[in-house]
C-alpha cells in the first residue's frame, strides 16, 4: 500500500515538473565548490587562531615580565592559571611558541 503511495507521489512530482534525483551541477564544478569550501574553512579557521592567539598574549607576556622563562615555564604558568587552549587542553611549549608567532 505504502508502495504504491509512493510512487504515486512521485508521479505526481514529475507531472508538476520537479526534477528527480541526479546531481544539479556537473563533476568539473563540484570539484571548484568544493575547493572554495576548503578555501573559506581554512581562512576562517586562520583567523580563529589569530583571534585567540591575540586574546591570550596579554596572558603570555605578563608571565614573561614575571622572570625571562623557556617557553615550557610559560605553559605552565598558563595550565597553573586555569587558561586552557583554543580546544580545552592544557598548553604545551610548541603552543605557546605558535601562539607568540601568530601575534608577531
Amino acid at each position: 500500500m505504502s508502495s504504491q503511495r509512493t510512487k504515486a507521489a512521485l508521479e505526481a512530482a514529475k507531472a508538476r515538473g520537479t526534477v528527480l534525483g541526479g546531481r544539479r551541477v556537473s563533476a568539473k564544478a563540484c570539484v571548484g565548490i568544493a575547493a572554495e569550501g576548503r578555501k573559506a574553512g581554512t581562512a576562517i579557521r586562520s583567523q580563529k587562531a589569530d583571534e585567540w592567539a591575540h586574546d591570550v598574549l596579554p596572558v603570555i607576556e605578563d608571565i614573561q615580565l614575571a622572570d625571562p622563562v623557556s617557553l615550557k615555564a610559560i605553559a605552565e604558568g598558563l595550565n597553573e592559571r586555569g587558561i586552557v587552549t583554543r580546544r580545552g587542553g592544557e598548553w604545551t611549549p610548541m603552543q605557546v611558541s605558535r601562539a607568540m608567532s601568530r601575534t608577531a
